[in-house]
């Protein structure tokens, strides 16, 4: 009893702490929340499509944590942070793709930046330079790991990995395992993240990674001109042709397909239009889902050609304190 009236007080001490007050004017609406970290306020324009964000440190108020720009959706736009001395750390364009980092503040970052070029040039090799330098953007996403040796009770001894600091967040430790993710273009102005993925030992060679439903890979393509030119339009034209109704709800997208994870070579590329057929609902004891089933229309995006029609589905579940969601899996219902 003494546990849980103790829970019970810092619980309520926590919460105490949490604040969100709102304020009108006549050209702007304003969001001030406090926590136990940090005063944040948000002015959304009347007259303009963004938001201005600003927080400051709750210990001392006089000292900014981070401030940004973002659109009407909470999409961030730019963002700049500070650490509790008032130190700059890094500056992000996310529109651009590009990320300025304070390297005084940042122990091993330069050996950060080594392992990425070796990262580049891995890309380099598989589809060349052109396709590196115009398809393909780094978003300041890679993460650093320490191998630990860890040993039980028993006498078991393993290996695991500590994180130990990101691109944006200063290394706690020299690492010896890294991680880089990168965002590929679709088309002029369609980029989209985490489309290739890259692990790297203590030396720099590359690592096959076992995650049959990750990003990591890459796929032996055959072409000489290594450059996307799958079209939007003739894509949806071609899927007509295969059964599309343009009358349903569309998307459309660029994925990787992880085929083996063994080679260098271990996967591809492939552009999909998914063609949502039908929802169905069903309750299963105190949860309630929804499966929808979609029409997919798989493209070669290197050439554009047509490479299947085939069906599938997404699962989401929830009950009063939980739910769960599953991407495109098959469905063979």
């Amino acid at each position: 009893m003494k546990f849980l009236c103790f829970f019970i007080f810092i619980s309520q001490a926590f919460f105490s702490q949490y604040s969100e007050r709102k304020i009108k004017t006549d050209s702007s609406e304003i969001q001030i929340i406090k926590n136990s970290k940090y005063k944040i306020w948000e002015e959304k324009l009347n007259d303009k499509d963004y938001i201005i964000h600003k927080s400051w440190f709750i210990n001392d108020t006089t000292k900014v944590s981070s401030e940004g720009i973002m659109d009407k959706y909470h999409r961030t736009i730019s963002w700049k942070e500070y650490n509790e001395n008032g130190d700059w750390l890094y500056s992000r364009d996310y529109k651009n793709g590009k990320c300025i980092i304070n390297k005084s503040l940042y122990p091993y970052h330069q050996l950060f930046e080594t392992m990425k070029r070796k990262a580049d040039e891995l890309i380099e090799k598989a589809y060349g330079t052109e396709f590196l330098a115009n398809y393909v953007r780094f978003e300041c996403d890679g993460n650093a790991y320490k191998k630990q040796l860890i040993e039980w009770n028993d006498g078991t001894k393993f290996y695991s990995s500590k994180y130990v600091g990101s691109w944006t967040e200063p290394l706690k430790a020299k690492p010896d395992q890294f991680n880089f993710k990168y965002a590929v273009k679709v088309s002029d102005s369609d980029w989209k993240s985490d489309m290739i993925g890259i692990e790297l030992d203590s030396l720099g060679n590359y690592v096959v990674n076992n995650d049959l439903v990750g990003i990591y890979g890459f796929e032996d393509v055959k072409l000489k001109d290594k450059k996307f030119k799958i079209n939007n339009s003739e894509s949806y034209n071609i899927a007509i042709t295969k059964g599309l109704n343009k009358r349903n709800k569309l998307n459309h997208f660029l994925d990787w397909e992880k085929i083996n994870s063994k080679d260098f070579y271990s996967g591809r590329f492939i552009f999909s239009i998914t063609e949502l057929i039908k929802i169905e609902n069903y309750k299963k004891f105190n949860r309630t889902g929804k499966v929808y089933k979609f029409n997919v229309y798989v493209f070669n995006p290197w050439t554009g050609e047509f490479i299947e029609k085939k069906k599938m589905k997404s699962v989401s579940e929830s009950e009063r304190n939980s739910g769960m969601s599953t991407g495109l899996i098959p469905d063979n219902d």
